[in-house]
C-alpha cells in the first residue's frame, strides 16, 4: 500500500490535480477507484465524520445499506477486509488532519491512497509512511496559458501586457485565475485591460463568483485562518505590516512583541497550515494575495 498526501496553500489546486492524474492512471487499478470529500476545509459544511465516509466506500464496494455497520471499528474492519485482495486508487480529497483520514487508510494490499489537504499531515507521515508532495503555485507562462485556455489565446495576445499584469495580480494562484477568467469569459465585450484596471485597487474583494460567493479567493483563505488559534491569527496579521513578502523569525518576533521561541513555535504552525511558506532556516515568504488578506484583518 502506498499513500500519498497532496498539500498546499489554499486554492492552489490540489484537489483538480489529484482528479486529473487519478483519471489518468485508471487503468492501473482494475478494480476500481473510491472517491470521497471529506468537506475538511469546505466553507458552509462541517466535516465529514470517518464512520460516514466510511459507510459511503462500503455501499459503493457493494455493501447493502442494511449491512453497513453502525460503528467506526466495525466499518473498518469490514472496508479493510474488502480491499485486502484489490488494487483499487483511493482518493481522499480535502482531509483536515491525519485522524480524520487515517480509518479509510487499507490495511494493506496493492491499493495507493492520494490524500488532498491543506495541513501538512506529519502524523501520517511519521506513523503510516504517507509521502508528501506540496504543491505550488503556477509560473507566469502556465498563468497564462491557463487564462488562454478559457479565453482563447487571441484574445490573451492581443492584451498580453494587460493579460500578464492580470496573473501577476492573482499571485498565478489557479483559484484567483479562473474565478478572473471566467469573469472575463462572461463579459466578452469587455477588455482584459479594463478588467484589470477595475480589479486593482480592489484584488480580494473582486476575486469572486458573484453568483456563488462561497467560490472566492477569500472564502478560501477563510476556512484556513479561522482554523487556526488566537495567536497564530495574530501574528498572521502582524506579518502583514513587514515592509517584504521574506521575513526572518527574529523579524516576525518583533512584529508581533513574541519572544524568539514562541515565534518559532507560531510560524511553524502558520507553514503547517500553509499561509507562509519556509524558504531556509529561520527564513519565510508570504504570498501576495495571503498578504492581502492578512493586512485586511489587521
Amino acid at each position: 500500500m502506498v499513500i500519498s498526501a497532496l498539500a498546499g496553500m489554499p486554492g492552489v489546486g490540489k484537489s483538480a490535480l489529484a482528479v486529473h492524474w487519478a483519471h489518468q492512471v485508471r487503468e492501473l487499478f482494475p478494480d476500481g477507484q473510491l472517491y470521497v470529500d471529506l468537506r475538511g476545509f469546505t466553507v458552509g459544511a462541517a466535516s465529514l465524520r470517518p464512520v460516514d465516509a466510511l459507510a459511503q466506500f462500503l455501499r459503493a464496494l457493494g455493501v447493502s445499506a442494511e449491512q453497513v455497520p453502525a460503528g467506526l471499528d466495525a466499518s473498518v474492519a469490514l472496508y479493510r477486509s474488502l480491499l485486502a485482495d484489490r488494487r483499487m486508487l483511493i482518493l481522499l480529497d480535502n482531509a483536515q488532519s491525519a485522524e480524520q483520514v487515517r480509518p479509510m487508510l487499507p490495511g494493506g494490499g496493492k491499493n495507493l491512497v492520494l490524500i488532498t489537504t491543506r495541513d501538512r499531515l506529519s502524523a501520517l507521515i511519521a506513523r503510516d509512511g504517507a509521502v508528501r508532495f506540496t504543491t505550488g503555485v503556477l509560473s507566469s507562462t502556465e498563468a497564462l496559458e491557463l487564462l488562454e485556455g478559457v479565453l482563447g489565446p487571441e484574445r490573451v495576445a492581443a492584451e498580453l501586457e494587460a493579460a500578464t499584469e492580470l496573473t501577476e495580480l492573482c499571485g498565478y494562484l489557479p483559484l484567483a485565475l479562473r474565478i478572473v477568467a471566467t469573469a472575463l469569459q462572461d463579459q466578452p465585450l469587455m477588455s482584459i485591460s479594463e478588467y484589470t484596471e477595475r480589479l486593482r485597487p480592489n484584488v480580494l474583494g473582486g476575486l469572486v463568483i458573484h453568483d456563488d460567493p462561497h467560490f472566492a479567493v477569500r472564502a478560501a483563505f477563510d476556512l484556513s485562518y479561522t482554523a487556526l488559534p488566537e495567536r497564530a491569527r495574530w501574528l498572521f496579521r502582524r506579518l502583514s505590516l513587514l515592509p517584504t513578502h521574506g521575513f526572518t523569525t527574529e523579524s516576525a518576533a518583533v512584529a508581533a512583541d513574541l519572544d524568539l521561541v514562541e515565534a518559532a513555535e507560531v510560524l511553524d504552525l502558520l507553514v503547517r497550515a500553509h499561509l507562509i511558506e519556509k524558504q531556509t532556516p529561520g527564513r519565510f515568504t508570504c504570498h501576495s494575495l495571503l498578504r492581502l488578506y492578512a493586512s485586511a484583518g489587521k
